[in-house]
């Protein structure tokens, strides 16, 4: 920072580094995905009593979220809609 005219220059702030965030992420993915097998696994009874077409749109978004559970890679976003759409079914 350059001085006013008179010379005065304020103090620098000190750099404060922000914590590490990453182990809480990942317990809030392993949280998530918890909850998104516990869905996957159980078929709930509004779709045991279901025409064919909400019986199928269950399957494909069942499948949809396995793919989701099962990827190295998914995102807390992904997890989160994919819950969501399974919650949606109960």
């Amino acid at each position: 920072m350059s001085g006013d005219l008179f010379g005065y220059t304020p103090e620098p702030e000190p750099f404060t580094d922000i914590r590490n965030q990453r182990d809480s992420v990942a317990e809030e993915k392993a949280v998530l995905c918890m909850q998104l097998s516990e869905l996957c696994r159980k078929v709930p009874p509004s779709i045991q009593s279901a025409s064919i077409e909400k019986t199928r749109a269950f399957m494909h978004t069942r499948e949809r979220a396995k793919k989701v559970l099962m990827g190295k890679r998914s995102s807390r976003t992904e997890l989160v809609e994919a819950i969501k759409n399974m919650r949606s079914y109960a």
